[in-house]
């Protein structure tokens, strides 16, 4: 039987916790791994899922030091097996940082909304240029220094962040029925929505390759 939606395993959750997220990033982190592990169970098996969770959650606990024997576990697997495991572990670590952007633009709003004309919000230009005032330049040094800052940006195309268009649609609308998922004012009937919209565009995902193999035909 499923689990009820927003529902997380507590290993899974105080994992999140110990590494220092708040309360809300955590349960969605955690979200996010029971969610991929259960799409990865559908479509793999029991084996390479329990081998995805294994050494997500030995790599959690042990870090670095588990490296050395989780390479001489991989001796032991066949190619189908390994392809699925590194398969649901991409998916998991490509939520895991869409719910990090989803953690930074939310404790931006709520540091947007205490935010004062006395207190501007922190980390923002509105702080940056209470600070020079309240050092003592005047809007002309301010202005002056700025005339002499020399950006130059520059634009290039990352070659590890190459991804189909198709895969970054998956993972965005995954990341939005997650984001959903985890807020507050859900009826039982939208938690289930959000919750069957999240499995069902990380089936998507998983049944979608990451790199397409040959070109597109009419």
């Amino acid at each position: 039987r499923a689990p009820p939606p927003r529902s997380v395993p507590d290993s899974a959750l105080a994992a999140a916790q110990s590494a220092g997220l708040t309360d809300v990033h955590a349960r969605r982190v955690a979200l996010v791994e029971r969610l991929v592990m259960r799409v990865a169970r559908e479509r793999y098996g029991d084996g390479p899922a329990d081998l995805a969770a294994d050494w997500l959650a030995t790599a959690r606990a042990e870090g670095p030091a588990a490296f050395d024997r989780l390479a001489g576990a991989v001796e032991g697997e066949s190619v189908e097996t390994l392809t699925a495991v590194l398969r649901t572990l991409t998916a998991y670590f490509h939520l895991v940082n869409k719910a990090e952007q989803i953690e930074i633009v939310r404790v931006n709003r709520e540091r947007e909304m205490a935010a004062t004309a006395e207190a501007p919000r922190g980390e923002s230009i509105a702080e940056a240029v209470a600070e020079l005032a309240a050092q003592g330049h005047s809007a002309e040094s301010a202005a002056a220094l700025v005339a002499r800052l020399d950006i130059q940006p520059t634009l290039t195309a990352h070659p590890t962040e190459a991804r189909r268009r198709t895969v970054l649609l998956h993972q965005q609308a995954a990341a939005a029925a997650l984001d959903r998922l985890t807020g507050d004012d859900l009826t039982p009937a939208e938690a289930e929505d959000a919750e069957e919209e999240a499995l069902d565009r990380l089936r998507l995902l998983l049944a979608t390759d990451e790199v397409r193999s040959g070109e597109v035909t009419v």
